[in-house]
């Protein structure tokens, strides 16, 4: 499945793209671990009730203060998924 916001009339941090995607999943949103960078982005995943994980990123100066998480390589990303598991 491919989902784009192109789809959607508002952009994140509405959380329309991640509740859509969930849904058409058949998934609960606390079941669901949005990865993002962007501010805006983070947002729009905790709207969606979801459990966010930020990859660090300084070059645009986005706030990830929001996020339940933040990694800063993927290694370190797929470790964190696999002891939730």
């Amino acid at each position: 499945m491919l989902v784009t916001g192109q789809e959607f009339t508002e952009s994140k941090p509405n959380p329309d793209i991640y509740c859509f995607t969930a849904k058409e999943l058949g998934v609960n949103v606390q079941q669901c671990i949005v990865v993002e960078d962007s501010t805006y982005g983070i947002e729009a995943g905790k709207r969606a009730g979801m459990y966010v994980m930020a990859h660090h990123d300084v070059r645009f100066g986005f706030n990830q203060s929001r996020a339940d998480e933040i990694f800063y390589d993927f290694l370190e990303f797929f470790r964190k998924i696999k002891e939730r598991a």
